[in-house]
């Protein structure tokens, strides 16, 4: 192999080791993006159940045990 073949195989070499890194860091992003998103989604829905549970509070504040109980399946 001749110097020129020589520096032609090192560059593809490295030109192979930057494709490598640059997909394994999208990877990277790809698993970061998507842990946040889903730390996320359960702050809304951690969220959503306190807003449900405050709704429901103050719909049965005041309201006889009975009512709070739920409706009975014997009315």
């Amino acid at each position: 192999m001749n110097n020129l073949e020589h520096h032609r195989s090192q560059r593809e070499q490295w030109e192979i080791r930057q494709l490598d890194n640059d997909l394994l860091q999208q990877r990277q992003s790809e698993r970061d993006r998507e842990r946040e998103l889903k730390e996320l989604a359960e702050q809304r829905l951690l969220l959503a159940d306190e807003h449900d549970v405050s709704d429901l509070q103050f719909m049965t504040a005041g309201k006889p045990a009975q009512m709070q109980k739920g409706p009975s399946l014997l009315q």
